[in-house]
């Protein structure tokens, strides 16, 4: 039971307890995120899509969370943090109001990272509608495990451009069919929403986009993105089509991706892989990729 008297609301947090609800969120935002926002005024956090919405018992600030707008019509939340004990009831009214207003600014996807299934948070979440969708794996390969050469294929890779814009849209949509890789993620969202997210990861840059061939026939896509603050490019998504898998043409596609990682003189390469994603796993594998760490997925689709 709360100590402090009046009924609950849920709003922005105002100017006098953004200090407080800025040490109470800082743990959860990236280290330049958090630099950047500590000096700034709380209107300016708007500008930067960042929310930070506080529950009220009266005038007492009594639990804080954080929101991220993302590029899709997509958002991330944090579990809500709390200032002082309270019930469950207000983690649910301040995760309720958060989707609500993300709503309203046209989110259609929101998700959240946790540590475990399991604890208080896990089951906050799932009480408040969001639904387990995948257990990532992140996984990271370095320099000494990519070639010297450009890899010897069977297959041929064409960066992506406004001329082959319709063939990549069609190409990826059929990847996802009987795909493994965080079915529940995805469902629900226009191909456009999806590649727009894509694009928002790290540092875009559309050469590095490219459409796998066999021939006359595009049969996958291999998404890179870079991270140059960290030396490091993103495998952001890769794919086959279904009549294109079990030929081994996965390591070559990956090959591909650790290759251009070199040449553009980056020395590692990230991803995230579903837990459930067995074949993509054993195709990582065998190219040198190591784990590094894990979390859970949940989200909840406001649409």
């Amino acid at each position: 039971m709360s100590n402090f008297p009046g009924p609950l609301w849920i709003g922005p947090v105002g100017p006098e307890d953004m200090k407080v609800a800025f040490m109470v969120v800082s743990e959860d935002l990236p280290p330049e995120v958090s630099q950047s926002l500590e000096t700034a005024e709380p209107t300016s956090w708007e500008e930067t899509r960042w929310m930070v919405r506080g529950a009220y018992r009266g005038d007492q600030l009594v639990g804080v969370q954080l929101a991220h707008l993302q590029a899709g019509r997509s958002a991330v939340v944090w579990p809500p943090r709390f200032l002082v004990q309270e019930g469950a009831e207000v983690g649910l009214a301040l995760v309720e109001g958060v989707c609500q207003e993300l709503a309203s600014r046209g989110v259609q996807l929101v998700y959240c990272f946790l540590e475990t299934d399991t604890g208080m948070e896990s089951r906050l979440m799932q009480i408040a509608g969001f639904a387990r969708l995948a257990q990532l794996l992140y996984l990271v390969s370095t320099e000494e495990d990519f070639p010297f050469y450009p890899p010897r294929s069977v297959l041929c890779f064409e960066p992506y451009c406004p001329q082959n814009h319709d063939r990549f849209l069609c190409t990826v949509t059929a990847t996802y069919v009987e795909s493994l890789d965080c079915p529940l993620f995805n469902q629900k969202r226009s191909i456009e929403d999806v590649l727009d997210s894509y694009k928002a990861t790290g540092v875009y840059r559309p050469e590095l986009w490219q459409l796998v061939r066999s021939g006359q026939e595009d049969v996958g896509c291999l998404l890179l993105n870079d991270h140059p603050e960290l030396e490091s490019f993103e495998l952001v998504y890769m794919g086959l089509i279904p009549s294109a898998r079990g030929k081994g043409w996965g390591v070559e596609v990956t090959r591909q991706a650790q290759w251009l990682t070199r040449l553009w003189g980056r020395n590692k390469l990230l991803l995230g892989v579903d837990a459930e994603n067995w074949p993509a796993i054993r195709v990582y594998a065998a190219a040198g990729f190591r784990q590094w760490a894990s979390r859970m997925v949940y989200g909840r689709f406001l649409s």
